[in-house]
Parts: C-alpha cells; structure tokens; sequence
C-alpha cells in the first residue's frame, strides 16, 4: 500500500516537458532532480499518457523514434511507481439487484427535477 512518505503524484505533462525542450521550465526540472532523494507515484494511464506524448510527438516530427526509446528507458531508471489501487477504489461496485450504487439523495434529486419540469405533451406523442 502506498503511503504519504512516498513522496509525490508525477502529472503527465510535467514528465513530459522533460522530453521537449521548448516545454520545459524551474518546477519540471525541480521535479526530476527530487526523483534523487524520493519517489513518485503516477496513475495507472499514466504511461499510456507518456506513450501517446511521444507518438504525437514523433509524427509531428518534434523527436524521432531512437529519441523517444531513449526517454523511455531514462524514465524506467527514475523512481517512479504506477498506483494501480487508486483505479480499483475508483470503480462503483454492483449493488445485489445487478445496478448501480448512487449517490445518497440521487433519487430524491430526480423526483424534485421531474415535478418541477413540465413536460411538453406534444412531443410525447413521437
């Protein structure tokens, strides 16, 4: 289980501007140097994230193919640790009848709605 000494949550975007040099700023280069002393956690898209990134940028022809394998491989040398237990605690389990939970209130929500919007007859008729 991951816990907050861990150090701290790795965004997308900031990993990335450690690839292209005109993305690149003081917080991003802060970040990669304290990969030194802790590690990061990313999410479970992050490295579809980072894949999609680098093929972009390859077809725009910001960095060719040898310099996205390069990236990758710097990447999996730094301390970073995908968090696959977020994406578990993130679905909605199945309730006993086969449905959805719902918020508590969501019914009593929609039931006020539906009194307060009258329907127009005509078009019920399609």
């Amino acid at each position: 289980m991951l816990e907050a000494k861990d150090g701290f949550v790795l965004d997308c975007s900031v990993t990335m501007s450690w690839c292209f040099e005109d993305e690149t700023d003081a917080y991003a280069d802060s970040v990669q140097d304290a990969l030194t002393s802790v590690r990061a956690v990313v999410p479970t898209i992050w490295p579809l994230e980072v894949a999609n990134a680098l093929i972009v940028g390859e077809r725009r022809k910001r960095l060719d193919e040898a310099r996205s394998t390069r990236f990758f491989a710097m990447l999996s040398g730094l301390p970073i640790v995908v968090d696959d237990e977020t994406a578990g605690r993130g679905r909605q389990k199945k309730t006993p009848r086969g449905g959805r939970r719902r918020h508590p209130g969501t019914r009593e929500r929609q039931k006020k709605r539906q009194k307060k919007t009258p329907r127009n007859r005509s078009h019920d008729a399609c």
